[in-house]
């Protein structure tokens, strides 16, 4: 990841990112790469100096704004390094943003406030953006109340239930508006959960007849997606 703007024709990786630049890649003066903000701003640069400190980098190609991906996953507080194990996974795909939820059956402290485990989410999320050249990093939000959220999101709503259906309506893939895709804890989300989600018009992807694991689910959600064509 570098820092820049769109206006911009240099730009200077810190030390960071050169020595994974120099020493993990091996990149030499005259090397051409793909560089991104994380942003959505990407371009092709061509390295001017390289150093484990320090990386000069003259862009070759204009910069380019992506379109941010409208596809967010919330998901249940899971136990472990589950979280971790779906942010490597699903931080490689045009995925927004993840959001952690407290739900009523989730599997975390109450009085924990996941600093740890939120800083490890963007870390892997960082090592997902680099390895899949994305113009966009998932960013992480959260934890916060299912009810909180809830009240405040104004997306169009998918939950991954075993009951809902395997094609989702055009309508939804192709629309321009945001999409969350829910994902509960183990053993789903409760009958009230589930009730204030279908209340607010959630459309019930199933993925499968097999009970999914809560850290496979959205893994496999954010595929059936882009097989169906999902507007990114």
């Amino acid at each position: 990841m570098a820092k820049f703007s769109q206006g911009d024709r240099t730009a200077i990786l810190d030390a960071d990112e050169s020595h994974h630049a120099a020493k993990v890649f091996r990149h030499r003066v005259g090397d051409i790469l793909r560089v991104g903000n994380g942003f959505g701003l990407t371009t092709i640069a061509r390295i001017l100096e390289i150093s484990t400190q320090q990386t000069s980098l003259e862009f070759i190609e204009p910069v380019v704004l992506a379109a941010q991906p409208r596809v967010h996953l919330a998901i249940a507080c899971l136990k472990d390094n589950d979280l971790e194990e779906v942010m490597e996974t699903c931080g490689q795909l045009p995925l927004a943003s993840m959001t952690l939820l407290r739900t009523d059956h989730s599997q975390e402290p109450r009085e924990s406030d996941l600093g740890r485990t939120v800083r490890r989410l963007e870390l892997k999320s960082m090592v997902a953006f680099k390895q899949a050249l994305k113009p966009w990093l998932t960013s992480v939000h959260g934890p916060q109340s299912f009810s909180s959220w809830l009240a405040g999101c104004n997306h169009d709503l998918i939950l991954c239930d075993i009951e809902g259906q395997a094609q989702l309506e055009t309508e939804i893939l192709q629309s321009a508006r945001p999409l969350t895709l829910l994902v509960g804890p183990e053993g789903g989300f409760s009958v009230a959960e589930v009730l204030a989600i279908k209340q607010r018009g959630a459309s019930l992807l199933s993925l499968g007849t097999t009970r999914l694991r809560a850290k496979t689910c959205p893994i496999v959600a954010m595929g059936a997606l882009l097989g169906m064509k999902c507007q990114a």
